[in-house]
């Protein structure tokens, strides 16, 4: 997975349909809202330096907060982004 970013226009859907704004996001995650705002802007070289460890850092804070609705469009979009639909196929079909 090394190199792999995610799309910051979903990292500011998660965090809105957790509720947070940038501040109380940024204090939760340990950085600054400049870095938020950075990342949900597509600042180039932000998101690519922060990389996944920030995208778990942002879904472990904001998935209690978001509805059932927005946590499958989450991982819906980690599934494509990953192109890992077929091998999840392959287990459910195996665990039948």
């Amino acid at each position: 997975m090394q190199g792999k970013t995610y799309d910051p226009d979903n990292l500011r859907k998660i965090r809105k349909a957790a509720g947070y704004s940038q501040d109380e996001l940024a204090a939760r995650l340990g950085c600054s809202r400049k870095t938020i705002i950075h990342i949900e802007s597509s600042r180039p070289g932000t998101i690519d330096k922060l990389a996944m460890p920030i995208v778990e850092r942002w879904w472990t804070v904001c998935r209690q907060r978001m509805s059932n609705d927005s946590r499958l469009e989450f991982v819906q979009e980690l599934i494509k982004y990953f192109n890992i639909e077929d091998l999840i196929k392959t287990i459910f079909s195996k665990s039948k």
